[in-house]
């Protein structure tokens, strides 16, 4: 028994790193021997998005039997079945349901759909406190979609008092985890002084960084701001934005030195 576990979780991981759809009979024979590996799969490939179809029952069933046994993995599967309308009818209801039962047990990713779905009044009365609730909640726990919403209601003041300090905080946090419009956020904020002093080299190392990302660019923001700044600072800026990329946005401050020059 051991081996055959051995050989399914390496088809899991050959297919995780592939991106292919999941046997999903190879998934229910690992689901009934070994419950944690299952939930690791289906955390990992997002198995609701990848194979679930309406024709798919074998998937649906074992969502439906392990939410009812308080699996947080497979609510917040369950709940994105019906929030999607995929293999169950779309009912934001019932998906605001589902993800509050895994919420509940600290599932960070339904903490914030649970937010994302109270933001927009989606299959629930819209109520920005709420959301921001479990926002907080799942940012608290590395959730970088949730920390991006939770740092723009800061500033907009939306929920919650506004709050740049906070609001920049999160925003950095995001972008720090590589999330692209946290990232543009952050070169927007230093740009414009929104809450804190203007900085042209922050700005322009994290217009940069979201620029690398196919999901939008700033080429248009970093070439206006390149007129308006120094040739020092552009050098210390380009070099700042060299090592925060290579560092995976981790060591993003220019060096003390090249940014008194600088000024």
């Amino acid at each position: 028994m051991k081996k055959i576990l051995l050989l399914i979780s390496l088809v899991l991981i050959a297919r995780v790193l592939t991106c292919e759809a999941l046997d999903f009979k190879s998934f229910l024979k690992i689901s009934n021997e070994n419950r944690n590996l299952a939930n690791q799969a289906v955390e990992e490939t997002y198995l609701w998005r990848i194979v679930v179809t309406p024709g798919n029952v074998d998937a649906i069933r074992w969502y439906d039997k392990e939410s009812l046994t308080g699996n947080a993995e497979a609510q917040f599967g369950l709940g994105a079945l019906y929030f999607k309308g995929m293999g169950k009818p779309r009912d934001r209801y019932q998906a605001a349901r589902w993800f509050k039962a895994a919420a509940d047990q600290g599932h960070a990713a339904s903490q914030f759909m649970l937010g994302y779905i109270h933001l927009h009044g989606l299959g629930v009365p819209q109520n920005k406190r709420i959301a921001c609730d479990w926002f907080e909640k799942a940012a608290a726990q590395g959730d970088p979609n949730a920390q991006f919403n939770l740092a723009s209601l800061y500033f907009s003041g939306e929920g919650i008092p506004e709050h740049f300090v906070k609001g920049l905080k999160w925003y950095a946090v995001a972008a720090s985890q590589g999330h692209v419009y946290a990232q543009n956020m952050l070169g927007t904020v230093y740009n414009h002084g929104v809450g804190v002093a203007v900085d042209n080299i922050a700005a322009y190392v994290w217009w940069s960084m979201a620029d690398t990302s196919n999901k939008l660019t700033t080429r248009t923001e970093l070439n206006l701001l390149k007129q308006r700044m120094t040739q020092a600072e552009l050098e210390v800026a380009q070099e700042t934005s060299s090592k925060c990329f290579q560092s995976k946005y981790q060591d993003c401050e220019p060096e003390s030195e090249a940014l008194v020059t600088s000024l």
